[in-house]
């Protein structure tokens, strides 16, 4: 959501967002992931990366980096 909220403050939608890095705390989840993605993104979909890291900060099971390219 916080990637979501960033995009938008800069005038941004989700469809700018033109690649993203995955961090799971458990790739178990990472069927989850590529369900919720493909609720907010449509084709041509943004190039991305999953890696899978040993702890997230107060207990987080995902994080997303994103780059954005505005017009």
């Amino acid at each position: 959501r916080n990637v979501f909220a960033i995009v938008k403050a800069a005038g941004g939608t989700p469809a700018d967002i033109v690649r993203q890095t995955v961090y799971l705390t458990d790739l178990d989840n990472f069927g989850v992931v590529n369900k919720v993605m493909s609720e907010i993104f449509s084709a041509p979909y943004p190039a991305r990366s999953c890696v899978q890291i040993s702890a997230l900060p107060k207990g987080g099971l995902i994080e997303v980096e994103a780059t954005v390219v505005l017009d």
